[in-house]
């Protein structure tokens, strides 16, 4: 999948802080925003003193993100210009809409909302979205975590929502192809015969040429080898049965060869 192709979905991506208390949140908000390719920040109400340098220190080479973010005063304010909100909260409930997605099912379905504005809010540190707020969301997500600490740091909880939205709109994926069935017989196949043909088995003939090959057979298969890793495993097997010994072991017998059969000088 193309990034290019799928660039203006992010672009009209707007994270929304709603009240936001901590200036070191913020900072790590625009770095988490940035690298998941999510430029557009506004940020609403902010609770505490603006302080440049805590913003400037954990954004790092994002502070950009902050240099251009819209500042207002209420949320209606802030979402005047949007065609679709989505609320952020980890409490659901029959006051909190009637569906909610989670931010991987949310970020499978943003391509339909390619030509829309889009707002997603996070709420404040403390207290999250209060009702009213996530009344004026058209969808509520959330993000599944254990029940025994269900709750997020506010740069987690940006960071966890951007990247579900780079991996499905934007990510370039790597798909796997295990090689097949009889690509995995004939790479044990050749395994065997290279065992055989340096006479292996005529030293372990408790190991048979069909239960090694049976063993090898079923190693490789539970590894689902790829493509390149089978022929690396090919080629590595068939150097090593060509190999010659060294000559310091030809030429050079240890103590125990010295020794007469009983063991005695």
């Amino acid at each position: 999948m193309s990034c290019a192709k799928y660039v203006t979905v992010l672009e009209n991506i707007t994270i929304v802080l709603v009240r936001p208390e901590g200036q070191a949140n913020i900072g790590a908000i625009c770095r988490a925003m940035k690298a998941m390719g999510v430029h557009r920040l506004r940020i609403v109400d902010m609770q505490s003193p603006e302080d440049l340098t805590a913003i400037r220190t954990w954004s790092l080479s994002a502070f950009d993100i902050y240099e251009n973010a819209q500042h207002f005063a209420t949320l209606p304010q802030a979402l005047a210009d949007m065609t679709l909100v989505v609320a952020t909260s980890r409490r659901l409930g029959k006051n909190r809409k009637f569906f909610s997605l989670t931010a991987k099912e949310f970020a499978q379905n943003l391509p339909q909302y390619a030509n829309s504005h889009v707002a997603i809010l996070f709420g404040n540190e403390k207290n999250g979205l209060n009702e009213e707020e996530v009344d004026l969301a058209h969808q509520l997500l959330y993000i599944p975590t254990s029940d025994q600490y269900p709750s997020l740091n506010l740069a987690q909880a940006v960071q966890l929502v951007c990247y579900e939205l780079y991996q499905h709109n934007c990510a370039t994926h790597i798909h796997f192809h295990p090689i097949s069935a009889p690509e995995t017989q004939q790479l044990a196949q050749t395994i065997t015969n290279q065992l055989d043909s340096i006479g292996f088995f005529a030293i372990s003939r408790e190991n048979g040429e069909r239960h090694l090959f049976n063993f090898w057979h079923a190693i490789i298969a539970r590894a689902q080898l790829s493509q390149k890793e089978a022929i690396f495993l090919e080629k590595m097997m068939r150097q090593l049965t060509h190999m010659k010994p060294k000559e310091s072991l030809k030429s050079s017998p240890n103590k125990e060869d010295k020794q007469s059969p009983d063991g005695l000088n």
